[in-house]
C-alpha cells in the first residue's frame, strides 16, 4: 500500500527517467515534488531557482522555462528524496534578436548572447578547486561566522606600498658572517628533554609577546613554524606564527601584534647560540618579505631528510612525522583561512602541534643521523637560500592569463571568444582588475572571477546599472569602483572605433 510520500517518490522518479530522453520537465512533475522541494529547497537553487519553500515558486519557475530548440544540460545533480541521480535538461528561451556593445545584432548577436549566458554557468575555476578539503573548510567556516582580522592603519598603508611594487627590494642579509660561521656541533646534538606537561600560550598582546622573548632567549633550540592567508590579501600574509621550545608552545596572532613582530623576534632569530628548526625554505622567504626578519643557525629538517634519504621529492609533514615518530598527523586544517577571528580551538591546537612535531623530530633526527649531521651535512645548500634576498614569484603573462580564461568554455564557444576580438578588452579589464586588488589588497579574484573578466569582455556595459544587471555580486562595491571600470570599457569601446 503507497503512502503519499511514496506515491510522490515513485511518480518523480519515472520523471527524472524520462528527463534523460529530453521530455519537457513540467506539468505533472508540478504536483510530485512539494514533499522534496520543503525538505532540500537547496537542491533547486543549483538550477536558478530562488525563494522560499512550498511549490508555488517552483511552479512559477517551471512555467517560464517554456519549451524551445536550444536544450542546454547543466550537469549532474544529486536528488534528495528519491534514492537516485541523473542527468537533467532543461529548456529556456532565447531572445530574437539582441544588440551587445560592439554592435553585433541578429544571429551573430546570439551567438554572442549564448557566450555570454553560458559564463553564468561556468564552475569556480581558481587553484582552490584541486583541494576538495578546501570546500570542506570553506562550509565550516561560514558556519562559525568569522570576521577578517584587520591589519592597523599604519602597517595597511606599508602594506598597500608593498603591493604596488614590481621588485622587491633587495636587502642583504644583516648577519651574512654569523650565517656562515653556524656549525653543528657536539653541543647541538645533546639530547633535550621535551616536557611532558608543556604550556601553551597564545600570544596576542604586546606585553606577552615579550614575556615571550624572554623565556626564548634562555633555549638552545626551537621549532618556528608559520600559517600564511592568500584568500584576503593581494600578497599572501603571515597570520600566525608558531614557536615551540622544550617547555612551551606559542602562537603568536601576527595580525594583531603586526607592528612589534620584528623588534620581538629579531633577537632570536639572529642568535648563533640557539638553532631554528624550520621545515621547507618557505617559512624562511616570508618572514624577509613581511617583517624583514632574517635567521642564523637554521636547520631545514625536511631538505635535511630528503639529502639522507637520497631523495629528489620534497616529503610533507604527515610523512615525515610518520617515518621519524610513527603518529598519524591530520592535516585537514591547513586550508583554513588563518586571518579570521577568533580563532577555533581546535585551530589552535592544530597551529601549535607543527612546531612541536619539529622538535620531537630533530630528536629523532639526532640520534639515527648523527655521523651524517657531524660530517655530510651540505651548509652551503642551507646557507644559499638563509642568504638569498627576497624577490617575488615571476608574474603571468597576459597572453597565459588569456589561455586560461578559454579553458573554462565549450568547444562551440571558443569558436566565439577569439583572440583577435577579445583580447584587447581582456587585457584592460585584467589591468584595472589588478590595479583594484593592490588599493584595496585583495586577490584579483576576489574583485573580479576569471567568469566574470570573460562576461565582461563579451557584453562590454556602457554603464553602472547595465553592469549591475550583468554581475549582481558587484551590487556591494562602491558607486566610484564601478565608474572607473564602466569608464575603462567606454575607452576601450572609443579606441577601437578610432
Amino acid at each position: 500500500m503507497f503512502t503519499s510520500t511514496s506515491l510522490y517518490r515513485s511518480v518523480f522518479h519515472s520523471l527524472i527517467s524520462q528527463s534523460k530522453k529530453r521530455f519537457p520537465f513540467r506539468g505533472v512533475a508540478v504536483a510530485a515534488v512539494p514533499i522534496v522541494w520543503r525538505r532540500r529547497r537547496h537542491c533547486w537553487r543549483r538550477f536558478g531557482v530562488e525563494g522560499g519553500g512550498g511549490g508555488g515558486s517552483f511552479t512559477s519557475w517551471c512555467s517560464s522555462h517554456s519549451t524551445s530548440t536550444s536544450v542546454r544540460k547543466i550537469g549532474r545533480s544529486r536528488w534528495w528524496g528519491c534514492g537516485c541521480e541523473s542527468q537533467v535538461s532543461f529548456h529556456q528561451q532565447q531572445p530574437s534578436n539582441c544588440q551587445l556593445s560592439d554592435g553585433t545584432e541578429g544571429e551573430e548577436g546570439l551567438r554572442v548572447f549564448e557566450l555570454s549566458s553560458e559564463t553564468d554557468k561556468m564552475a569556480p575555476s581558481n587553484k582552490r578547486k584541486k583541494d576538495a578539503r578546501y570546500f570542506q573548510t570553506r562550509a565550516h567556516v561560514k558556519k562559525l561566522n568569522l570576521d577578517v582580522a584587520q591589519l592597523d592603519p599604519e602597517s595597511l598603508a606599508k602594506r598597500i606600498e608593498l603591493n604596488h611594487l614590481d621588485e622587491f627590494p633587495a636587502i642583504d642579509h644583516p648577519a651574512g658572517d654569523a650565517v656562515s660561521a653556524f656549525k653543528i656541533t657536539e653541543d647541538v646534538l645533546k639530547p633535550v628533554e621535551l616536557a611532558k606537561e608543556r604550556e601553551f600560550w597564545y600570544v596576542d598582546e604586546e606585553s606577552k609577546l615579550e614575556d615571550m622573548r624572554k623565556i626564548l632567549t634562555s633555549k638552545t633550540v626551537i621549532g618556528v613554524d608559520v600559517e600564511v592567508d592568500s584568500e584576503y590579501s593581494y600578497i599572501p600574509i603571515i597570520t600566525l606564527i608558531q614557536i615551540s621550545c622544550d617547555t612551551h608552545d606559542f602562537v603568536i596572532d601576527a595580525t594583531k601584534l603586526f607592528p612589534f613582530i620584528t623588534e620581538s623576534l629579531q633577537s632570536i632569530f639572529l642568535d648563533n647560540s640557539i638553532v631554528k628548526l624550520v621545515f621547507g625554505q618557505n617559512d624562511v622567504r616570508e618572514f624577509k618579505r613581511d617583517f624583514s626578519l632574517y635567521f642564523v643557525g637554521v636547520i631545514d629538517v625536511q631538505l635535511l631528510h630528503q639529502w639522507i634519504a637520497c631523495d629528489r621529492n620534497s616529503t610533507g609533514l604527515e610523512k615525515f612525522v610518520k617515518i621519524y615518530l610513527d603518529k598519524e598527523i591530520n592535516k585537514k586544517h591547513q586550508e583554513f583561512h588563518f586571518k579570521l577571528r577568533p580563532l577555533p580551538e581546535y585551530i589552535l591546537e592544530y597551529a601549535k602541534n607543527d612546531s612541536r612535531l619539529l622538535l620531537e623530530c630533530w630528536e629523532v633526527m639526532k640520534e639515527r643521523h648523527r655521523e651524517y649531521l657531524l660530517s655530510q651535512y651540505n651548509y652551503k645548500a642551507i646557507n644559499d637560500f638563509v642568504l638569498k634576498p627576497f624577490c617575488f614569484p615571476s608574474s603571468k603573462p597576459i597572453e597565459k592569463e588569456f589561455e586560461k580564461a578559454l579553458r573554462h568554455l565549450t568547444k562551440e564557444k571558443l569558436v566565439l571568444f577569439t583572440k583577435e576580438r577579445y583580447f584587447n578588452v581582456f587585457k584592460k579589464i585584467m589591468g584595472w582588475r589588478k590595479r583594484s586588488a593592490r588599493i584595496r589588497d585583495l586577490p584579483p579574484d576576489k574583485i573580479l572571477s576569471q567568469e566574470q573578466v570573460v562576461r565582461l569582455c563579451v557584453v562590454q556595459p556602457k554603464s553602472v546599472d547595465m553592469l549591475d544587471s550583468i554581475i549582481s555580486a558587484l551590487a556591494e562595491w562602491k558607486p566610484e569602483w564601478k565608474e572607473s571600470l564602466v569608464q575603462v570599457l567606454i575607452d576601450n569601446a572609443r579606441v577601437n572605433k578610432e
